[in-house]
């Protein structure tokens, strides 16, 4: 139940977020939210690296935003060129991403290393 009531709430932010878009831009265009869309993505996925690695998290997407949105108002204040902000949007979803991938992998790599394993179970185990 409060998976339907998330979707349904995400879906009246949506909607309420498009009309908003429709009356700013005067009018209704299939590409007006187009440039929006490496934003949108690099804040969700740089927000999965910021808290707990590897797992989408609010907490995480609101620092993103702050990160990204600061970076780009700064290159608009340093009178960049117009492609700059995309170039420092990906450029920070890459190395994010990258480092979160080795701070996920890393202890892996370890354990391989040392000849641990983690504690395997098999069904009959989990059965009793």
């Amino acid at each position: 139940m409060a998976a339907l009531l998330t979707l349904v709430a995400s879906a009246l932010l949506s909607g309420f977020a498009g009309v908003v878009f429709a009356s700013s831009v005067g009018s209704g265009s299939p590409t007006a939210g187009t440039p929006y869309l490496l934003a949108a993505y690099a804040a969700a996925f740089v927000g999965a690296t910021q808290l707990r690695a590897g797992r989408f998290n609010a907490w995480g997407t609101v620092l993103a935003v702050l990160l990204l949105g600061t970076g780009i108002t700064g290159l608009g204040l340093a009178t960049s060129a117009q492609w700059a902000a995309s170039l420092f949007t990906g450029s920070v979803l890459i190395v994010a991403l990258v480092l979160t991938g080795g701070r996920v992998a890393l202890p892996a790599v370890l354990r391989r290393r040392t000849g641990t394993r983690p504690a395997e179970t098999t069904i009959e185990e989990v059965r009793r």
